[in-house]
């Protein structure tokens, strides 16, 4: 499934990051094992935000 990312900024709103029903999934052999599903998040200017997972977990990019 494709992610949706929407980036939204306006005059009259602080926010910087705003996804909307995002959904992730992953084909293992015949089964799609559902990951994300339908996460909203909103961060506004100044606040902070980590993503933590376990060593492996792809929660960290290069």
């Amino acid at each position: 499934m494709a992610e949706q990312i929407v980036n939204e900024s306006s005059a009259d709103d602080d926010t910087v990051i705003n996804v909307i029903d995002v959904r992730k999934s992953y084909q293992i052999g015949g089964m799609e094992i559902p990951i994300l599903n339908g996460i909203d998040l909103t961060v506004r200017s100044g606040e902070f935000l980590a993503i933590m997972g376990p060593s492996g977990s792809g929660d960290v990019q290069a």
